[in-house]
């Protein structure tokens, strides 16, 4: 499952070409010189076995109030595309976040009567918890992100990651 987003423009927050100093490490795979966007994916592992069902990130998500706008309140296919092999959101037992950014955690809650519910309402949501301290705003810490703006990390927390510790679905680990 891999829904591919370009961008229209290049934007500060994206550099104009690869090589530049914040695409450092960028391989030109992901940029298309014609129209002077990059090609990104985003992407979910489901992991199926011994009778469990396993997802490894949750990528974007829909309806979330973001800055830049191809981030800002996508409408994607991802439950659908989840459906399309057989998993539904009741399924899921166990959800990875291999950290918190918020292009890692986003359909770890959707939105629901105007609150952000978990997504998967059967699973446990494996965290580290040095990352989970990192990245919650209560701890009154300067964060700045090198992609992005600021207050869509704490926007991230708190729609993202916050509604599953509320419900008692985060496992802090290490």
């Amino acid at each position: 499952m891999a829904p591919s987003h370009r961008s229209p423009r290049c934007s500060p927050r994206f550099p104009t070409k690869p090589g530049s100093s914040t695409a450092t490490g960028s391989t030109p795979i992901f940029w298309d010189a014609a129209t002077g966007s990059y090609q990104a994916h985003f992407q979910t592992w489901v992991i199926r076995g011994q009778g469990r069902t396993m997802l490894v990130d949750t990528g974007l998500s829909n309806d979330k109030p973001r800055s830049h706008e191809l981030l800002d309140r996508r409408d994607g296919d991802y439950l659908r595309q989840l459906a399309a092999i057989g998993v539904r959101p009741e399924d899921v037992d166990t959800v990875v976040n291999t950290h918190l950014h918020g292009d890692h955690i986003g359909w770890n809650t959707r939105l629901l009567d105007g609150a952000w519910v978990p997504t998967f309402p059967n699973a446990q949501y494996l965290m580290h918890r040095a990352d989970f301290d990192y990245w919650n705003p209560a701890n009154n810490v300067p964060r700045r992100s090198d992609f992005g703006d600021v207050s869509d990390i704490r926007a991230a927390f708190d729609d993202s990651v916050l509604p599953i510790e509320q419900a008692g679905q985060a496992v802090l680990r290490c």
